[in-house]
């Protein structure tokens, strides 16, 4: 796309992007503790800005194996790979972005042989997704495949079944068993070379293109064989759009299941978000102001109304709330907001007091009906690598549509520093915020869905109300309450989740809980700490976090981590490069999306 140009429309794809060319490479370290509850905080913090040093580099293209040892493995993986035949080719690591990517970032910015070399990361969130070393008009390309296939090694291996399986680490140093270091890196190599083909060949199978996440996969799958007709995207209404967009719900409405009220039934919705992009219609066309704002004239539009709100005094409110803070709440009391449509006509049949100010209107289609009837097909009919595929299809697409216009980049060394940001000045680091301008950025359909999905789970609340029993969390595609509900694997339904019938539960945060379910199968999902390590989460009992919610005291939840250092962090934070750092996670306060009664049941929070 030419700079400054902006798209009008997402227009079908006539080409397609594949995998036909492409290599992998892995880096062994040296380690760090991976358990520090044993250590001092001292001893924990002397981890904090240490060298991490490669000592093997393994290479694969699907014909050639090269293996590098020794300190300088690094330097020599790079200069044999910095070569004409690997160029324009992309190369992929497999969660690079946090760990292998890093290490080429760090060492060709201040190595003197790759001064000549211009470094380009691409970040996604603090990963850094993709990034372009070049010398005059040559560049190389490096990936992480993690982007794309957003799951472990091991699990994708498994899943894929390529006949490879990720290895056991030797438990042993290099120098002891070269050999088994130098085979067990390899295999890591020939199983996501493996990976990648198949992820490739399959996509093609049902008609997918490749993109560099797996949003943008979806995105380039579903204009390239199901997007039949273009679609207006009103780019410069996206900014005002947006304060339609809402994300999931997520929220406690008593934070402890007593074991004499339950049994408890933890529900999850098939496929929710696919679900509500199968059964509706959505923009397709630009929008339209509308003169009469009353609801009536608006019967059987589809839009946003940017309105007055006064919300009356219910257990469970529907409308969203963007708060100050940045969390999202479901209050009660008087604000002003802008909402779907559909939003709006369930909120004035629950009773809120709805005063239009503005409104758009969109004409509609059906445009994700056949994208989700082929892929739900295939995860219900298919195993392996067309499963797991059509599983990320589906689940991935609609935030493509939401996408920010607002971009921040880092650069290094740049040539002018007009209109940049310094950040470190000894390393030359800058950033610069640009505007993004894409043809899918059409934030009123992403809006929709998510407020479509909202209404969906607001249909479980009034289910479980009108059997006479109670909500008490949910977590924006899933449901714990204390009644049984019927069931089906149909998109949409609802199905009881494994273990899914408890004993007891406590409800500390939003994403922070236990729960003890009747069967006693060790390898059912019990707990989340979203932030913490499995090994942290998993030596938390059932008493920690009862005695955590009765005193007030969190102090069993404050958790030390040595990990490697993102490089976004380590530019801020002005670390040496290459480095593990220590982060402190803990719980610090109590749930505020609600207001607690005396009994841990909750109750909402008023506004305005």
């Amino acid at each position: 796309m030419r700079p400054g140009y902006i798209p009008r429309e997402l227009t079908p794809l006539k080409g397609t992007s594949t995998l036909d060319h492409f290599a992998v490479f892995d880096i062994e370290t040296s380690t760090w503790p991976d358990d520090v509850d044993l250590m001092s905080e001292e001893e924990v913090m002397a981890y904090h800005n240490k060298t991490i040093d490669p000592f093997l580099v393994c290479f694969y293209d699907g014909t050639k194996e090269a293996i590098y040892r020794g300190p300088d493995c690094l330097l020599e993986f790079l200069r044999n790979t910095l070569i004409k035949p690997y160029r324009g080719v992309p190369i992929f690591a497999h969660n690079g972005g946090k760990f292998d990517t890093v290490a080429l970032f760090h060492l060709i910015r201040t190595t003197d042989e790759f001064k000549d070399f211009k470094i380009v990361p691409i970040f996604q969130n603090s990963r850094i997704m993709s990034m372009v070393v070049s010398k005059s008009d040559h560049a190389w390309s490096f990936r992480d495949s993690f982007s794309l296939m957003p799951h472990s090694l091991k699990k994708l291996a498994i899943a894929f079944n390529t006949g490879y399986e990720k290895a056991k680490m030797p438990s042993i140093a290099y120098e002891e068993d070269p050999d088994a270091w130098d085979a067990y890196c390899m295999n890591d190599c020939k199983a996501l070379y493996a990976l990648l083909q198949k992820f490739n060949t399959t996509l093609q199978s049902i008609g997918g293109s490749v993109g560099y996440t797996t949003a943008s996969t979806a995105m380039k799958t579903f204009r390239h064989t199901y997007l039949k007709n273009p679609i207006a995207n009103s780019l410069e209404f996206n900014n005002l759009f947006r304060k339609a967009y809402y994300g999931g719900r997520t929220e406690i409405f008593n934070m402890y299941a007593r074991e004499e009220d339950g049994p408890f039934y933890y529900y999850d919705v098939n496929s929710m978000y696919p679900a509500v992009m199968h059964d509706y219609d959505y923009p397709i066309d630009r929008p339209i102001r509308q003169t009469d704002v009353r609801l009536s004239a608006l019967e059987g539009k589809t839009g946003i109304m940017e309105c007055e709100i006064e919300a009356p005094a219910l257990e469970y409110p529907l409308l969203p709330y963007h708060a100050d803070t940045g969390k999202l709440l479901f209050p009660v009391g008087r604000w002003h907001g802008y909402y779907d449509l559909d939003f709006i006509r369930k909120a004035e049949e629950l009773g809120y007091a709805i005063t239009p100010i503005r409104c758009w209107t969109f004409l509609t289609g059906p445009i994700f009906k056949d994208f989700i009837d082929t892929m739900y097909l295939i995860k219900k009919t298919e195993t392996g690598a067309m499963r797991e595929i059509a599983k990320l299809m589906m689940n991935s697409l609609y935030g493509k549509f939401g996408e920010r216009q607002d971009m921040e980049e880092i650069v290094l060394n740049p040539a002018s520093i007009e209109g940049l940001y310094l950040i470190d000045s000894e390393r030359g680091y800058y950033t610069v915020k640009k505007k993004h301008y894409a043809a899918h950025q059409i934030v009123q359909i992403a809006t929709r869905v998510t407020s479509l999905a909202q209404l969906k789970l607001y249909s479980l609340f009034e289910m479980i109300a009108s059997r006479g029993g109670r909500v008490y969390y949910c977590d924006t595609d899933s449901i714990i309450c204390n009644r049984p509900l019927p069931t089906s694997d149909e998109l949409g339904d609802i199905k009881l989740e494994r273990g899914g019938v408890l004993r007891k539960g406590i409800y500390l945060l939003p994403k922070v809980y236990i729960n003890v379910p009747y069967d006693r199968d060790e390898s059912i999902k019990t707990r989340a700490m979203k932030g913490f390590s499995k090994d942290f989460q998993n030596k938390r009992s059932f008493e920690d976090y009862e005695e955590a919610l009765l005193t007030g005291d969190f102090s069993k939840f404050n958790e030390y981590r040595v990990s490697v250092c993102t490089a976004k962090k380590a530019i801020i934070q002005h670390l040496d490069g290459f480095v593990t750092c220590v982060e402190e996670k803990q719980i610090r306060n109590c749930y505020d999306k609600r207001t607690v009664n005396d009994d841990f049941s909750t109750k909402p929070v008023v506004v305005g």
